[in-house]
């Protein structure tokens, strides 16, 4: 159990078993509180017979006859995530922020992700305090291809894509030189039980585990190209370059491309195409372990060519889709590769459905996240930060 004791303005001591650690904290007032979490070590969740993968409709490759997805979601495992759980609703985001920090400095990179859950942390703006008080570098999302609106001051919705739609694994901006290292998700409104939703957590290593060497060694030898076009808001079924870049000026695209150093070039219907060359492998920044880091399949055009809003066009070419991945030499990724792939991400996922005001954070190079297509209410915020 962590535990914080605020005696103001004294000092603050953290109790993890029976070691102890001391930070200063600055505060207001003359009062003492006690806030603590409760660790467990496994999230207990039932058969997760309403969670089903091979066969689902939306799931990109989930209909191919040689899939070899598992039938159904696979519960949490022990730590993977574990569960902090809040013993009060007492005190501030402010004041859970000091103490969930230390445990993320502590077992975030051991774990790869952690759920804080029944913390006071209520609604967007309570969550951005959340964050805020954290003291990590919050980002920005100029640049970022999924569907989100800003919320609060370093928050935006998590995904607004149709949610029949099952958004596959993936770590957070791979496709990207500049990414952050941590990502947090906040559940506004929970799903109903059996109604979908539930949140996926992916580590890494379980899929380089199962990856063939072959494909890795291919992927190493030529990085992958990730190819871009975004229409001008106008003309978009998914995502503008407007929406991506929060710009209506083009000026301020170019000087994002230029600072980026991407190919780019404007379409005479308005459209913004570019594409880059980044390693499929990167070090962790804190271990320094190797590890797969891609948005080869996320980004690939069978995402968006198996997706409700390009059902009725099937003849698209797979540059003309907001993204599209090949290797880094120009070639198209064989089908059979992709699915590969695919299938060894989901055979190493877990999932499960958030609860209100819960807190999932990732470390988002080591642990990639997803989301099951659901049926009526699911809100969830995201944020992200560069440390």
């Amino acid at each position: 159990m962590y535990t914080v004791v605020r005696v103001l303005p004294r000092s603050v001591e953290i109790f993890h078993g029976c070691a102890a650690r001391q930070y200063s904290q600055a505060a207001a007032g003359a009062f003492a509180q006690r806030l603590s979490f409760t660790y467990r070590e496994k999230l207990d969740v039932p058969p997760q017979t309403n969670a089903k993968l091979a066969g689902r409709e939306w799931v990109p490759g989930g209909l191919n006859p040689n899939n070899k997805y598992p039938e159904y979601l696979a519960s949490p495992r022990t730590n993977f995530p574990p569960v902090y759980e809040a013993d009060s609703g007492e005190g501030t985001p402010a004041d859970w922020a000091k103490i969930a920090r230390e445990i993320m400095e502590d077992k975030l990179a051991e774990y790869g992700v952690i759920l804080f859950r029944g913390m006071p942390v209520h609604g967007g703006e309570g969550f951005s305090q959340f964050l805020l008080n954290l003291g990590y570098k919050t980002m920005g999302y100029e640049g970022g291809l999924a569907v989100r609106q800003k919320v609060a001051t370093g928050v935006l919705t998590a995904s607004d894509d149709l949610a029949e739609v099952t958004i596959q694994p993936h770590n957070e901006m791979a496709y990207s030189e500049i990414f952050p290292h941590k990502l947090f998700f906040y559940c506004d409104i929970a799903p109903e039980p059996g109604c979908g939703g539930e949140s996926g957590l992916t580590h890494v290593r379980d899929i380089r585990a199962r990856l063939d060497p072959k494909v890795m060694e291919k992927f190493k030898k030529l990085g992958v190209k990730y190819h871009c076009y975004l229409p001008s808001k106008e003309n978009s079924l998914y995502k503008s370059w407007q929406e991506t870049f929060f710009t209506d000026d083009k000026s301020d695209v170019e000087k994002f491309m230029k600072k980026a150093d991407y190919e780019y070039q404007w379409q005479e219907d308005g459209a913004l195409s570019y594409a880059h060359v980044i390693p499929v492998f990167h070090k962790h920044p804190k271990t320094g372990e190797e590890v797969w880091f891609t948005h080869v399949t996320r980004h690939h055009g069978t995402n968006l060519s198996e997706h409700p809003k390009y059902a009725n066009d099937p003849d698209r070419p797979f540059l003309r889709y907001p993204y599209h991945t090949m290797y880094g030499d120009g070639t198209e990724i064989e089908p059979e590769v992709i699915q590969h792939i695919r299938d060894a991400i989901w055979q190493s996922t877990v999932g499960f459905q958030m609860q209100k005001t819960d807190v999932l954070v990732f470390d988002n190079v080591y642990v990639q996240h997803s989301r099951l297509g659901f049926k009526g209410q699911r809100k969830l915020l995201a944020a992200m930060t560069s440390d």
